[in-house]
């Protein structure tokens, strides 16, 4: 009888109408930063290749989910504390354009620094653009006209930038010196070098992206192709961290007419990758994409103990290897983990008996900056010591059976400790795969007295690989 109960019942489950949940669709944002090549109409050309990537996209709502300008800006607005830091960002600019003005270039960077941190901390260029590129305008200007600290690449990464938020800005000749008017040019330029090939930084887009509620970030820019114009597409898909490959097409002519017209076909392509599922096959390993936090590397090491406890020692080497591994936190602070392993070299007389050994220990933090492929950073670390015997032949008169003859001093120094401060550039060879050179320094403070071992510089070089 129970059985035939579980039967109905289940003749019943089956009967019932299929459930069907519908999938969600992917959140999209078209970012307000669309740079326009040179042009006496750049904001009308500005706001058509923006019209003309939203209509489509609100013309494919069943397959994407458009987030719209208002939106974008009432998320912003209404994050924590907006208001107050844009009050606070506005008077950091305030401050810095009335140094600048009375030529206290090296107070208006540090004003302007403040100011522009403060608005990319809130996304300020979703609500005002003009005023963010303001901002960035007067610190590159303030790096430009400063000669106690100049800083060119700080100065091209805020022209850029500045020109992004704000393509309609350019600096005439006779109202700005001809250094600044050939820099801010060269600086266009490269821009239109990099958005030809490269989206905005990662770090950048995943940000508006967070700040959008969006899976995916559309950069948008008008840039020259020969006597036309492209308008180019790069979107950024916030699930993996990356850019999907760049699409562009061409403009029948510079009108914002045939631009809205582009806009649409190149948005279009997007829209019909998301439509079509991609089969890809799954391999028993990730591929790398360089974008991982996690880094590790390998180095050869070459180290020398300027303080040693046998006076008649001179200056000897050590030889090894390294291996380390990093994470950055934020796109400059990172906290790092070191070990390394050395052997000596015999000194110049002889006096060392034999060979001993050296491992080393360190971890720590340090702050990067990168400058395209080429990276330099400052750690500070601690490091964790200890060292085999160190025999030295105390009777120069019997070097080679000093040893044997019982005349030689053993020094033991089983556990060191110090502060260590290590400057290190990198190069970009592979998306994943860095050459790296650094240099170090230490001074052991434990144990607090007799320090008898101290000093060591070192020198490094190999590879770092992010995964």
């Amino acid at each position: 009888m129970r059985t035939i109960l579980w039967l109905i019942v289940g003749m019943s489950l089956l009967a019932l109408p299929t459930i069907s949940i519908a999938q969600e669709s992917p959140k999209v944002v078209v970012s307000p930063m669309v740079y326009v090549a040179e042009s006496e109409s750049v904001d009308a050309i500005r706001g058509a290749a923006l019209d003309g990537a939203n209509t489509y996209l609100n013309g494919w709502r069943e397959v994407v989910s458009p987030v719209e300008e208002s939106q974008f800006r009432r998320r912003v607005t209404r994050a924590p504390n907006f208001e107050q830091s844009r009050r606070i960002g506005e008077k950091w600019v305030q401050i810095g354009l009335t140094e600048y003005k009375n030529l206290k270039t090296a107070d208006a960077i540090e004003s302007l620094e403040q100011a522009v941190s403060t608005f990319e901390t809130i996304n300020f260029v979703v609500i005002d653009r003009k005023a963010y590129a303001n901002a960035l305008q007067y610190l590159a200007l303030s790096y430009l006209d400063d000669p106690s600290r100049p800083n060119p690449a700080r100065s091209l990464e805020l022209m850029k930038r500045m020109l992004r938020s704000d393509p309609s800005r350019g600096f005439k000749q006779g109202l700005f010196p001809a250094h600044v008017v050939d820099f801010f040019e060269s600086s266009r330029r490269s821009l239109e070098r990099d958005l030809s090939g490269n989206g905005p930084d990662v770090q950048e887009a995943r940000a508006t992206a967070a700040a959008a509620g969006a899976d995916y970030v559309l950069y948008l820019s008008v840039l020259p192709d020969g006597a036309g114009f492209d308008v180019v597409l790069q979107v950024f898909e916030r699930k993996t961290g990356t850019y999907l490959p760049l699409e562009r097409v061409s403009a029948a002519s510079k009108s914002p007419e045939d631009i809205q017209e582009a806009a649409n076909q190149v948005v279009s392509r997007f829209v019909t990758c998301i439509m079509t599922p991609v089969v890809e096959t799954q391999g028993p390993v990730e591929r790398s994409r360089g974008e991982s936090p996690w880094s590790m590397e390998l180095n050869f090491a070459y180290a020398s103990f300027l303080g040693f406890p046998a006076d008649e020692v001179v200056v000897f080497g050590n030889y090894g290897a390294s291996v380390g591994a990093s994470y950055l936190i934020t796109r400059e602070f990172a906290v790092l983990g070191m070990a390394q392993v050395l052997t000596s070299l015999r000194d110049q007389d002889g006096y060392l008996v034999d060979d001993f050994t050296t491992l080393r220990g360190f971890a720590g933090v340090s702050l990067g900056y990168s400058f395209g492929p080429v990276r330099t950073e400052l750690g500070t670390l601690a490091e964790f010591a200890t060292l085999s015997d160190v025999v030295v032949c105390n009777s120069p008169q019997n070097i080679v059976d000093c040893d044997d003859a019982g005349e030689s001093d053993t020094y033991e120094f089983s556990a060191l400790a110090g502060l260590t401060a290590r400057p290190k550039v990198t190069l970009q060879l592979l998306t994943s795969l860095r050459l790296t050179l650094s240099g170090s320094a230490t001074f052991y403070i434990f144990p607090l007295s007799d320090r008898q071992l101290n000093f060591p510089l070192t020198v490094e070089s190999g590879f770092e690989y992010r995964f």
